[in-house]
């Protein structure tokens, strides 16, 4: 898991910078987001000790700590990332679960993103995928990957 996680994070090129958060919780999962330059902190019941993510200037970054599926996952992008097309391919994340990663996959194959994009791990297997945000990489965008 914790290869995954950091994977994830630094495919987004998180580094070591000051601190400022923003928290947001939901019925029975806990999302951080994580502004550029900052760090936020949480807790997830799933772990020992205190979550805390360290973000380096432009840098946004978010995790979900789901109690009920006992899933952790991890998110981030950056604000001046590539807008290149790039082609990746669909993972079904976790492995046998139906569910397929980047968005708009529907089953084994390839997919072209755009636009912006974020890389996005879970503690319940398969890899660091990049997935389309929709837009410029922001605190609320990195969100819409969960």
């Amino acid at each position: 898991m914790k290869k995954i996680i950091t994977a994830a994070l630094l495919a987004a090129g998180l580094g070591v910078s000051g601190f400022a958060a923003a928290q947001t919780a939901f019925e029975t999962t806990t999302t951080v987001g994580v502004e550029g330059s900052g760090a936020a902190g949480g807790e997830c019941v799933l772990l020992a000790n205190q979550v805390v993510l360290t973000a380096s200037s432009n840098v946004h970054a978010a995790w979900a700590c789901d109690e009920i599926t006992s899933a952790i996952t991890v998110a981030a992008c950056h604000q001046g990332g590539s807008r290149a097309p790039l082609t990746v391919n669909c993972v079904e994340t976790p492995p046998t679960s139906g569910t397929w990663l980047p968005s708009g996959c529907t089953g084994p194959g390839t997919i072209e993103i755009a636009n912006y994009r974020g890389y996005v791990a879970a503690s319940t297997g398969g890899s660091v995928v990049a997935d389309d945000l929709g837009g410029r990489c922001t605190a609320a965008s990195i969100l819409t990957l969960f």
